[in-house]
């Protein structure tokens, strides 16, 4: 059986069962090949409920902990709400993403028999430069294939074959909206401080 992370066709296996990781690896439902589609783990409400709290906690720990470091390399004492303004939504929304693509590999790894998987080799990884760029990344295919890719690398200790595809660089689309999200956070900001006053 051969994981299928993404709808790109050169992951397919055309003479073999492929498990398609979820429905966006066949969002047409067009694959005319042998197909089982996971079910997403958070189909299931009592370990949607129970991730909800672990995230949570996670969440807090890592605020604190990255916000002291960057006092430390800024040398600044903004403070905890400080740093909590700033860091929020990027880091809320990065760990969710992988934390749900992380549970959707051991889920795959817990209930199927997987032989293979073919991964993009990127030559050059994208980093995103900002949380407006980390958004366009995220609706790109291509960068969730490199995230899924990368926890598969993490996780697999020999257990099924990993065919590497070489590919340049990570494709997205741009989202030119600067301004607007800008001004949310500005507007964000105004209103925790005028609720302090």
């Amino acid at each position: 059986m051969r994981l299928v992370l993404n709808n790109f066709e050169q992951l397919y296996q055309k003479n073999q069962e492929n498990l398609l990781l979820g429905n966006w690896c066949d969002p047409d439902h067009n694959k005319s090949f042998k197909k089982i589609i996971h079910k997403y783990h958070w189909e299931n409400t009592e370990k949607l409920e129970k991730d909800y709290k672990y995230l949570d906690s996670l969440i807090i720990k890592v605020h604190s902990q990255l916000g002291k470091k960057l006092e430390k390399i800024h040398k600044t004492n903004f403070g905890t709400n400080y740093w909590n303004i700033v860091l929020n939504p990027w880091v809320e929304f990065f760990i969710t993403i992988a934390f749900d693509k992380w549970e959707t590999i051991t889920s795959v790894q817990n209930n199927f028999n997987v032989k293979e998987v073919a991964i993009f080799n990127y030559k050059q990884k994208k980093i995103p430069k900002d949380y407006y760029e980390f958004l366009d990344l995220f609706k790109s295919e291509e960068w969730n294939h490199y995230i899924f890719g990368e926890i598969i690398k993490f996780k697999n200790h020999s257990k099924c074959k990993i065919n590497f595809i070489e590919k340049n660089v990570i494709k997205f689309s741009k989202n030119l909206n600067k301004p607007k999200f800008y001004k949310f956070i500005f507007d964000r900001i105004f209103s925790i401080i005028q609720k302090k006053k």
